[in-house]
């Protein structure tokens, strides 16, 4: 192992994050692999990775009752997104 300057680790502060789960679905999966993936919640992770890289600059969701999208939202998407 070896250990970093203070230049390699002043330079990997500038790298870009590298994220572990691509949607908020995927990371409600991994801590509850419970969890279903309807098409509807698909949608809305996808929505969210956008608001969350900057594509979209504001999101409302809609949808029917049943779908799933109460249990996973607060717990799946963290604040400040």
């Amino acid at each position: 192992m070896t250990t970093l300057t203070a230049w390699e680790a002043a330079a990997r502060m500038f790298e870009p994050p590298v994220h572990r789960w691509a949607t908020p679905g995927e990371l409600a999966a991994a801590i509850d692999p419970t969890t279903v993936q309807t098409e509807a919640l698909h949608l809305i992770d996808q929505a969210l990775v956008d608001v969350a890289e900057g594509r979209c600059d504001r999101l409302i969701v809609t949808v029917p009752p049943q779908e799933g999208k109460a249990p996973g939202s607060p717990q799946s998407v963290p604040c400040g997104c």
